[in-house]
């Protein structure tokens, strides 16, 4: 049973049981496109404001965004729904290709008198045992078998988990000769109680009396161990298609689809907008060049940008490197002469004497 928040039970429905992951699913469906809309939306170019951004790139801006809110969702939404067919297909491989048969001839001498008891207490109008069987297998074919297979255009478990996770119209009929329709009803234990109660509650003492049928439903579910097994293995299934088709779109939405975007959608769409609006393709702080001009050179002015007569004077920008153990004196007599790093690192007025003064030769 899922988490319930007092006061908050539709809030609860976020909590990932297995109950609500159907829920979920469809929720984020539908909330994943409106949000991708209203993202496309606010990418426009005029709701960009970025004056270093040329038009095309708000214009890329918006098809890259289009790709992967629109088309990416699209996409890995489908995978989404794909992964899980899949796996019901693996899944309809591997079970047997009828739905299986419950034989009370199996069960042990302690189990049968155990039903046989139920029948006693409930007065579900079956004197034997071997009855029951016969009812038993009748409405799991009701409840599990595939409408193709009732067409005879199909095995009984042909798209077993769809019918566990999605459900399917179900129509059989009872055992007074009434049809009685569930529409949407899936494939599970749920079902097969409402078609139990649908076969027995119109018998006398059952009017009003659905309880009994319940409690004498879970007791013979309890007995006879196959149906249980058959059940909970459909569902284990059943959430593994689901986490298949999550894990298969996860992949396709957070990888592919944004390797795809930053590759082949990004560099094709620069070069069709360049071509396609050449004079958007800057920005404002990134004014268009003609190529002409900017692979010729520049003529010079006579007033102002003249060549100078004289050549320019080199400015000495550094300090000339003194030796490296140029004698240093310094007011502290316990150290007369300079340590290399002295030499390499103190300022050079006080080695002028050492070096030449300029254009005088020694």
């Amino acid at each position: 049973m899922g988490l319930t928040l007092p006061n908050f039970p539709i809030t609860s429905k976020l909590w990932p049981s297995s109950r609500n992951l159907m829920y979920m699913a469809e929720v984020a469906v539908l909330t994943r496109i409106a949000t991708g809309i209203m993202r496309v939306m606010e990418n426009r170019p005029s709701k960009q404001k970025d004056p270093r951004l040329s038009q095309n790139e708000k214009r890329q801006a918006l098809v890259e965004r289009f790709f992967v809110e629109i088309i990416g969702t699209a996409g890995y939404m489908g995978f989404l729904h794909i992964g899980q067919d899949l796996v019901d297909k693996l899944y309809s491989r591997m079970i047997t290709k009828s739905i299986p048969n419950i034989d009370f001839s199996k069960l042990t001498q302690q189990n049968r008198e155990k039903l046989q008891q139920v029948l006693h207490d409930f007065h579900l109008g079956i004197e034997r045992i071997e009855t029951l069987n016969e009812h038993l297998n009748q409405m799991m074919k009701d409840v599990y078998r595939s409408p193709q297979a009732k067409l005879g255009k199909g095995r009984e478990t042909q798209d077993m988990l769809y019918r566990v996770l999605y459900g399917d119209d179900i129509t059989f009929t009872l055992g007074n000769g009434q049809k009685k329709t569930f529409y949407n009803a899936k494939a599970n234990l749920a079902t097969l109680k409402e078609r139990f109660k649908a076969e027995f509650q119109h018998l006398p003492g059952f009017q009003g009396q659905g309880h009994k049928l319940d409690e004498a439903f879970g007791n013979i579910v309890k007995e006879v161990e196959p149906i249980k097994q058959f059940a909970m293995k459909n569902n284990t299934w059943g959430s593994l298609a689901i986490l298949g088709g999550v894990a298969l779109s996860a992949w396709i939405g957070g990888t592919f689809i944004q390797k795809m975007c930053d590759g082949p959608v990004a560099s094709s769409t620069k070069k069709w907008l360049n071509n396609y609006f050449p004079k958007d393709s800057h920005g404002a702080d990134k004014p268009a060049e003609n190529k002409e001009t900017a692979a010729a050179p520049k003529p010079l002015s006579l007033v102002s940008e003249a060549p100078p007569l004289v050549p320019p004077v080199q400015m000495q920008t550094q300090a000339p490197v003194p030796p490296a153990m140029a004698p240093v004196y310094l007011p502290n007599p316990k150290q007369p002469t300079a340590t290399p790093f002295a030499a390499n690192t103190l300022a050079f007025p006080y080695q002028a004497h050492l070096m030449p003064k300029p254009g005088v030769t020694l």
